[in-house]
């Protein structure tokens, strides 16, 4: 399957996203504590359970980092304790979804990047997530080199749907946290 492919199967979910105010947020000029840990308390839940889904296969050539424990180690820094209760875990049944899966995952690694040089500017604020997932080596050519494998319309049909999901599951958390700031 051509990235283009994935890419343009989940843009409406990617710009939708990017765009949820809880995360547009961390790129404003002057960032708070509040909008911050806002934030990172949307992102916990959705990386936690993905990293525990993606994690539980072994596969080296494609095994994400667990950043996880950096975000909740920012959010006990903010004085926030990471709360977990009411959100399922997710589950993937072949390959192809934890490809699909894996592609959001990583693709956010990228985003991390510039958000990691946006908040040098708030050096009051933990950065330890956002510096690790900066910095850390991805495994975003291999994922790429394995997208590009699929060929089977099932199986890119698995990778997307997966992706959307993955989308759909952060965008839940960021509601759920203005729901409760409400």
């Amino acid at each position: 399957m051509d990235r283009a492919l994935l890419k343009q199967s989940t843009s409406s979910l990617h710009e939708e996203l990017d765009q949820h105010p809880v995360y547009t947020a961390l790129m404003a000029s002057e960032l708070c504590p509040i909008a911050y840990t806002r934030a990172l308390k949307a992102l916990y839940k959705p990386q936690l359970s993905l990293e525990n889904a993606l994690l539980s296969k072994p596969d080296t050539a494609l095994r994400p980092d667990r950043l996880s424990v950096y975000l909740k180690q920012d959010l006990s820094q903010l004085g926030e304790k990471p709360d977990t209760r009411g959100f399922s875990g997710l589950v993937f049944h072949s390959e192809p979804e934890r490809l699909g899966a894996l592609y959001v995952l990583e693709g956010s690694r990228l985003g991390a990047r510039v958000i990691a040089r946006h908040l040098a500017g708030s050096p009051q604020l933990p950065q330890t997530f956002y510096s690790n997932a900066a910095s850390r080596s991805s495994v975003w050519p291999v994922l790429l080199g394995r997208l590009q494998e699929l060929e089977q319309p099932a199986d890119i049909q698995a990778s997307i749907s997966a992706a959307r999901r993955v989308f759909l599951l952060y965008l839940k958390a960021a509601d759920q946290v203005l729901q409760e700031d409400d």
